[in-house]
């Protein structure tokens, strides 16, 4: 085979690789974007710890532990930061933050067993009455909404955050998170789990991406055939 069919053959093999590419990086108007395995530790010495849903640089949730949880001891909680974040808050018999089944729909238009809320509540506490999240290795969902540069003035992003309860009232674990993209869609709890965390690119980082996979093709066949 002369040198122009080798150059071929190679052009169209880097081709394949690039269209590779293409298919396995995530778009940037993908539906939901999923955080990856966190496993952020809220304690005494950890606390507060934040959650930038979107990597935005502006954090939208915060876990704290606190020593004197409503004046009857320790006690972990979550809040909204800024005025348009909210929690699922229980409204049935006492205010905590609502732990969550897998694939509870979160949207605006919630069951009346459920509210909205910005304020401080807790997810476990020395007292049984406080926190859905009280027994050691208690797991589940919190429903969350969220405003972005893209979705404000009345639109919100629906998202969860997975939290575990590792040692009642002192010890909890932020598991994972995703959100929807797309303003007021509703999200399943524990949707988009299986997707792999990788940043999405917009259409010049893949373009970008692209051409650096034509330039090391290209240097590798000049340094093949000289």
């Amino acid at each position: 085979m002369g040198k122009g069919g080798k150059l071929q053959k190679r052009l169209s093999a880097y081709s394949a690789l690039a269209a590779g590419v293409l298919a396995v990086v995530p778009s940037a108007e993908a539906a939901i974007q999923y955080s990856g395995t966190q496993n952020l530790s809220v304690n005494s010495s950890t606390t507060p710890v934040v959650v930038d849903m979107n990597g935005d640089m502006s954090n939208d949730f915060q876990f704290s532990y606190l020593s004197n949880l409503y004046g009857v001891g320790s006690g972990l909680g979550m809040s909204a930061l800024g005025n348009a974040g909210a929690i699922l808050r229980s409204s049935s018999g006492h205010s905590d933050w609502a732990n969550l089944s897998a694939n509870y729909s979160i949207r605006s238009n919630i069951n009346s067993a459920l509210s909205w809320s910005n304020g401080f509540e807790p997810l476990a506490g020395v007292s049984s009455t406080f926190g859905s999240f009280n027994s050691n290795g208690s797991q589940g969902y919190l429903g969350v909404r969220f405003t972005s540069s893209t979705c404000n003035n009345g639109d919100f992003h629906y998202g969860w955050i997975q939290w575990r309860t590792d040692t009642r009232a002192t010890q909890g674990t932020i598991i994972d998170w995703a959100y929807e993209t797309t303003c007021n869609t509703p999200i399943l709890a524990g949707a988009g789990q299986q997707a792999v965390a990788v940043p999405a690119m917009d259409r010049w980082g893949l373009i970008a991406l692209i051409s650096a996979i034509f330039i090391v093709a290209a240097r590798m066949f000049k340094k093949q055939e000289s």
